[in-house]
C-alpha cells in the first residue's frame, strides 16, 4: 500500500518484500517508509536507517539474460536498490530488537557520515573520520509486484527531501533522492557489476515458510 492511514507521516507499508544485501537474500518482511526513517521489519531482522545515512537509491529493472553471454552479470529481479553509509544495523552481531531501538531522532540511528559511493567503498575505511565507523553497502528491495517500484521510489524521495542533512547540503547525491526518478537501465550497468557475480542469487520467496 502507498500510505498508511492509521499513521499520517507514513509514505509507504508493505508487507512481503525480500531483502537482499548485494546479491544475497537476507530476509523477507515489511518496509515502512515514513517521514521519521526507514524501518524494516522483517522475519529475522528489525532495524531502521535515518535519512541522513542513505546517500542513494534507484529503481533498477535489469534482469538476468540467460541467453546472453553474462547471464549473471545483472541482479535476476526489478528492484529498489539503497545505498547505505554506515554501520551495518541489519546484521544480527550489531542490531538490536526494532523496540528496544526506536529513534527519537536520527542521530540516534546509525553514525552520520558525508556520502561516498559503491566505488570508493575499498577506500572508504580509510577516509572516514574517527568518529563515523562503518562502510558503504548496498541493499536491494525487490517487491512481490514489481509495479510497487514506482510508490517505493517517491515514497523514499519524499521522506529523504523532508531529512535534508546540514552538514550535506552540496551533497552529489542530493539529485538523486529529490530530483527526477533515477533508473538504472542498460547504460547503468556498470553500477550493478560490483557486486560478486559468482553468488548465487536467492530467491525472493526464500523465506516464505521461516
Amino acid at each position: 500500500m502507498v500510505a498508511d492511514a492509521e499513521y499520517s507521516d507514513v509514505h509507504f507499508l508493505q508487507s512481503n518484500i525480500s531483502l537482499y544485501e548485494n546479491s544475497s537474500l537476507i530476509d523477507t518482511g515489511t518496509l515502512k517508509i515514513s517521514e521519521e526513517c526507514f524501518t524494516w521489519e522483517g522475519t529475522s531482522k528489525q532495524f531502521f536507517i535515518p535519512y541522513s545515512q542513505i546517500t542513494l537509491h534507484a529503481i533498477a529493472r535489469n534482469t538476468v539474460d540467460q541467453t546472453g553471454d553474462h547471464p549473471n552479470n545483472l541482479f535476476p529481479h526489478p528492484h529498489l536498490l539503497v545505498m547505505i553509509d554506515g554501520d551495518r544495523v541489519w546484521d544480527s552481531n550489531t542490531t538490536d530488537n526494532l523496540s528496544d531501538t526506536r529513534p527519537q531522532n536520527e542521530q540516534d540511528g546509525m553514525q552520520v557520515d558525508g556520502g561516498g559511493s559503491e566505488e570508493e567503498n575499498e577506500d572508504s575505511d580509510s577516509d572516514r573520520a574517527p568518529d563515523c565507523p562503518g562502510s558503504t553497502s548496498v541493499l536491494r528491495l525487490v517487491p512481490q509486484d514489481s509495479a510497487q517500484l514506482e510508490d517505493m521510489y517517491k515514497a523514499l524521495a519524499d521522506c529523504q527531501a523532508l531529512n535534508p542533512d546540514p552538514e550535506d547540503d552540496n551533497s552529489d547525491f542530493e539529485g538523486f533522492a529529490e530530483n527526477d526518478e533515477y533508473e538504472i537501465d542498460d547504460q547503468g550497468m556498470e553500477f550493478e557489476n560490483h557486486t560478486n557475480n559468482n553468488e548465487r542469487f536467492g530467491e525472493p520467496d526464500q523465506f516464505a515458510d521461516a
